[in-house]
């Protein structure tokens, strides 16, 4: 800008050498890893999801082992209210 006004600025002219005379800096972004495959739902599965959601009979071993100690934990805790 100011060697559009004022040609001759010496010290613009020198600053605008100095800068034109840097190397150049090659900036790229790093390779992002693929994403992995997406597969389709199978009814097997969901039916299994479905089941441990509802906790109905069929339900996988984890599910059945968590809702035990849930109601375990409950029952120990007795009418205890937490304020």
């Amino acid at each position: 800008m100011i060697l559009e006004v004022q040609p001759e600025h010496r010290e613009a002219r020198g600053l605008l050498g100095e800068i034109e005379g840097r190397a150049a800096v090659v900036h790229k972004e790093p390779a992002e890893d693929p994403a992995e495959a997406v597969l389709p739902a199978t009814t097997e599965g969901l039916s299994r999801r479905f089941r441990d959601a509802l906790e109905g009979p069929g339900a996988s071993a984890p599910v059945v082992r968590l809702r035990l100690w849930l109601e375990r934990i409950r029952r120990n805790r007795g009418a205890r209210h937490v304020q």
